[in-house]
């Protein structure tokens, strides 16, 4: 029974990371053909003319993606360990210089499991279909990355084949007419001559990936359950540099940081968050929003909430993988209650008390103002507010209040103030039984006498 060996899956997740971005999306490699496995074997780039996939024994199936890329535009093909994909290489664009063939091919697969039949752990990658008695590119039982007989220096597992890597394997190889080199994780592995003009690395009718059944290899047994993400091929040879960036772009990274203004706030404050970490295509946050640009005004309405983003990495072939980055939480604070309770209308020089219904355990400080003459008043920096207006009129009162978490708010309501009328008459004098003239001289008006 062999254990499966976790490669420092963390390192993919919380290490610096670089993306094709960052030699700017001008400047992406696109490839001649690529193949993303999304519910076909189709060449995503329709305009090259490169033919599309072949299946060669047993069956697969299109799984949603995983951790690379967390959307529906990307899938991952999950195949059978007695199955292979066969490359039509008759109408491949393959460039040539002085008569030799020139090209690059990337794989991002991963070895999900070994059959007790393969008893060594081999593992085929790429069978070049007329090489007569030759391997073509294979894991071997140690875990290195080899051509014939030639391998590279780098184990894909430290205890392989009994500890298989659950990491994801980006393994390129370039062929420039004359020595093939063959890169894993971005870093050059090895190079093998080719033959010359006779090169036993052309890709002729039929290459077949993951398939040892054909092409001259003594061992059939070297098959494994892989799940593929991608399959790239460029009629050009790639250098280190390219071959590097191509595998940095391949998995989904992390480096994306969520840059706050501040964490905390009240409710109906503002936040500029701030998706730092190198270009995306757009941003999409957990907010609903979607931007162009990194950056992402948000207004506090509620106690806490989880924040994050996802950044839709810049890639050839359209294979848009989301990044999953920083998630930060915001907590936020609630206003204070402000209603005032009191009477709307009164009279003037009336003395008359108003109180805050918020909490006071929640409350800092009070503040009660009017824009109304006032005789006297008390308590404007506390609970309950006592004021008796010297006129009549309609008068703005207002309270402010700040909580213990600091946040403001007011509220105004408005008084209406009412005129007491004064009574004063006066009279003349006169005799008994002569009429005398009465007048009042107070200030109510016509419809109060």
């Amino acid at each position: 029974m062999r254990n499966i060996y976790i490669i420092l899956t963390l390192l993919i997740f919380f290490s610096p990371f670089i993306t094709l971005a960052q030699f700017h999306p001008d400047s992406v490699l696109v490839p001649t053909a690529c193949y993303n496995f999304v519910n076909d074997f189709e060449n995503d780039n329709g305009l090259s003319g490169v033919s599309d996939l072949g299946t060669i024994g047993g069956s697969g199936t299109f799984i949603d993606a995983e951790e690379l890329c967390l959307n529906g535009n990307n899938k991952h093909y999950q195949m059978t360990p007695n199955q292979g994909l066969d490359v039509d290489n008759g109408n491949l664009a393959a460039n040539t210089t002085n008569g030799l063939e020139e090209y690059t091919i990337e794989l991002l697969f991963r070895i999900d499991s070994i059959p007790t039949t393969n008893a060594d752990g081999e593992v085929w990658i790429m069978n070049f279909f007329n090489q007569s008695g030759k391997a073509g590119i294979f894991i071997n039982a140690d875990g290195y990355i080899c051509v014939n007989d030639a391998c590279g220096t780098t184990k894909i597992s430290p205890n392989y084949p009994d500890d298989v890597p659950t990491d994801w394997l980006n393994i390129a190889y370039s062929f420039d007419g004359d020595n093939l080199t063959v890169y894993f994780n971005g870093n050059e592995e090895l190079t093998v001559p080719g033959g010359g003009g006779a090169s036993n690395f052309n890709l002729a009718n039929n290459s077949e990936y993951f398939n040892p059944a054909s092409g001259g290899s003594s061992d059939n047994t070297a098959i494994a359950f892989i799940t593929l993400d991608y399959i790239r091929y460029f009629d050009l040879v790639l250098d280190a540099t390219s071959i590097e960036s191509l595998n940095l772009a391949a998995i989904a990274g992390n480096d994306i940081e969520i840059i706050a203004s501040d964490t905390t706030g009240c409710y109906g404050e503002e936040i500029n968050l701030t998706a730092s970490g190198g270009d995306r295509s757009f941003y999409v946050w957990s907010t609903g929003d979607t931007t162009e640009s990194e950056f992402l005004t948000y207004t506090i309405f509620q106690e806490y909430d989880t924040i994050w983003v996802q950044g839709v990495a810049v890639a050839p072939c359209e294979r848009q993988c989301f990044d999953v980055a920083d998630t930060i939480v915001i907590a936020g604070y609630p206003l204070p209650e402000l209603d005032i309770v009191g009477p709307l209308q009164l009279c003037e020089d009336e003395s008359v008390t108003y109180s805050s219904a918020a909490d006071p355990a929640g409350v800092a400080s009070y503040e009660w103002t009017t824009n109304g003459p006032v005789s006297s008043s008390s308590g404007a920096d506390s609970k309950d507010f006592t004021v008796t207006f010297s006129d009549d009129g309609v008068y703005d009162l207002t309270l402010a209040l700040t909580s213990v978490y600091g946040c403001y708010d007011k509220d105004t309501i408005q008084i209406t103030v009412a005129n007491v009328p004064t009574t004063t008459i006066t009279a003349g004098n006169a005799c008994e039984l002569q009429p005398v003239n009465v007048a009042y001289t107070g200030d109510a008006g016509d419809s109060a006498i």
